[in-house]
């Protein structure tokens, strides 16, 4: 990240067909919500993770390396609005620096539209950046640990 001048990274995954939409989240964190996940991943300071099904939190906070585990359901009966929810952490985390680098999914280029929509309005300025290939790049390399045991 360091190298590219990312600030930080939007991580998403969705459940779509067999939860084949969660590898680059599963790569991440070890953890996978049955719904969808999403992911703020700063260069430095601690990494948050939000997902959907509010009874399955405890087991990931046990199972995912991303220790800020959040639910993304408000109160009892409603989901909070995830865009918002992503403008308010890249403001906490003084990351309003205009550009705003994706990773999703190969066939999905972007975050879901209103999602998309949230984060144009909070943040007009900002330069979105795909990068979700070169993230997908890094999966491939084995490290050696792995390839001297295959």
């Amino acid at each position: 990240m360091s190298a590219e001048s990312l600030s930080y990274l939007l991580i998403y995954g969705d459940s779509m067909k067999s939860n084949r939409m969660q590898a680059n989240v599963r790569y991440l964190t070890n953890f996978v919500d049955e719904v969808l996940s999403y992911i703020f991943f700063p260069l430095e300071g601690e990494p948050t993770q939000w997902m959907d099904i509010r009874p399955h939190l405890t087991n990931a906070k046990a199972v995912s390396v991303i220790k800020d585990m959040r639910s993304r359901l408000a109160g009892w009966w409603g989901y909070k609005d995830m865009g918002q929810v992503l403008v308010e952490r890249i403001k906490e985390a003084r990351l309003e620096n205009g550009k705003i680098d994706l990773v999703c999914y190969q066939l999905v280029s972007s975050l879901p539209h209103h999602i998309m929509q949230t984060l144009t309005k909070g943040f007009p300025n900002a330069e979105f950046k795909n990068l979700t290939l070169a993230y997908d790049r890094v999966q491939i390399v084995h490290s050696p640990e792995y390839s001297s045991n295959s």
